[in-house]
């Protein structure tokens, strides 16, 4: 998945006036994300967290955490269908905060 350099300064604009949000989790404490369309966060390879922005389903907190894969490899915390689409990438369970189907999205080239 590729941002071109004005589809990346469209995103950082947007997200630099966002609302902030936060997550508890027990294992990994508590996460600051960004409140944004859904689609916005699949872009960003974040995952979803629902009904704690304002503004309905259309507005949901994003949660961007880097995760250690094998290896020492970073990664990237993700749902599975997210890692999945881009098709080369590969993930590794329990490594992120969150339900089942968020796990480490890694390359390992």
């Amino acid at each position: 998945m590729k941002l071109s350099s004005a589809t990346f300064l469209a995103l950082f604009a947007a997200l630099s006036t966002a609302e902030s949000c936060s997550y508890k989790s027990d294992d990994y404490g508590t996460l600051k994300g960004t409140c944004m369309k859904p689609s916005t966060c699949n872009t960003l390879g974040g995952y979803l967290k629902k009904d704690l922005c304002s503004g309905g389903s259309d507005n949901v907190c994003c949660i961007q955490k880097s995760c250690k894969a094998p290896k020492s490899i970073t990664g990237f915390c993700t749902t599975i269908k997210n890692c999945d689409s881009i098709g080369f990438a590969k993930r590794v369970k329990n490594k992120c905060p969150g339900g089942d189907d968020v796990q480490c999205c890694y390359y390992d080239l």
